[in-house]
């Protein structure tokens, strides 16, 4: 590069210059970052060393397991309803951090590591969900006459 690192409007230039030259590779990146956040490689302090480096990759799975596939599920049960509801729900209220946090790492980089303060919004809406509180909370299982279609209709 024809100029420092430390030259941040020269960076910005030719980062905008290899977008615009590849945008094919910089969506495959930036949706690599999200992949990153959320399932990337075990998190750096623990990879080096040789006594913590299982504990943090069955905590990866852990996570998974038990947070992000429960998360998916209950946003997919909030969706059902509508595009509207699902906007206006309470689990898109605590869902809009993780959100952000996605978009932040497409624009950037994505590590593990700045998921895991997120992890407080995956385990509320994990567990609103696996005990059965996201139906009380954001209404119930869709039946054919709550449907958007159904309600135009009437």
């Amino acid at each position: 590069m024809p100029f420092s690192i430390g030259d941040p409007a020269a960076n910005r230039a030719e980062a905008w210059r290899w977008i615009a030259a590849h945008p094919g590779e910089a969506v495959v990146l930036s949706l690599d970052h999200v992949y990153d956040t959320m399932f990337g490689p075990v998190m750096w302090p623990t990879m080096n060393n040789s006594k913590t480096w299982t504990l943090a990759a069955a905590s990866q799975f852990a996570f998974i397991l038990l947070l992000f596939v429960p998360t998916v599920l209950a946003l997919a049960r909030v969706t059902r309803r509508g595009l509207r509801e699902a906007l206006t729900s309470r689990t898109a209220l605590v869902f809009a951090p993780i959100a952000a946090l996605m978009i932040t790492v497409t624009l950037a980089t994505g590590e593990v590591r700045y998921r895991i303060p997120f992890d407080a919004f995956f385990i509320t809406i994990a567990c609103a969900y696996l005990v059965g509180d996201l139906v009380r909370v954001d209404g119930g299982e869709v039946t054919p006459s709550e449907t958007p279609a159904a309600r135009s209709r009437s």
